[in-house]
């Protein structure tokens, strides 16, 4: 978990840069950040008697589980990200619809806004 996330911060996710730019990207920093930690927190239910040993054997479902809940809280923390400089929309998405991403907040862009906002929603109803 921590050499993924290492990753990122090499790569610029958390300055003006843009390192989600796939959504392969976007699957692997979800994992990293979530995903694993999905996993880990399954086994221990699993192993404190509180959930059945069968879940523990499939572990796509912890890992589904912990990509969506990171996808849907990126998107809630859109604003307050950009406002630091962070950037995780994938630019696979976005660039579809705006030049930055940036634009997405701006006045003028609602339409572009919503059709990047489905976009990205149908990605994580993959998980």
């Amino acid at each position: 978990m921590g050499n993924g996330m290492a990753d990122y911060v090499k790569d610029g996710a958390h300055t003006n840069g843009v390192s989600i730019k796939t959504l392969k990207d976007f699957d692997m920093y979800c994992y990293y950040v979530a995903g694993l930690t999905a996993l880990g927190a399954t086994r221990l239910f699993v192993a404190s008697g509180l959930e059945s040993s069968d879940l523990a054997d499939d572990t796509n479902l912890s890992i589904n589980l912990g990509l969506y809940y990171q996808k849907t809280t990126i998107i809630r923390d859109y604003l307050e990200d950009h406002l630091y400089g962070r950037k995780y929309w994938p630019e696979e998405i976005w660039s579809i619809y705006v030049k930055d991403s940036s634009d997405l907040k701006e006045p003028g862009y609602e339409t572009e806004a919503l059709d990047c906002l489905s976009s990205i929603i149908l990605n994580i109803l993959n998980h």
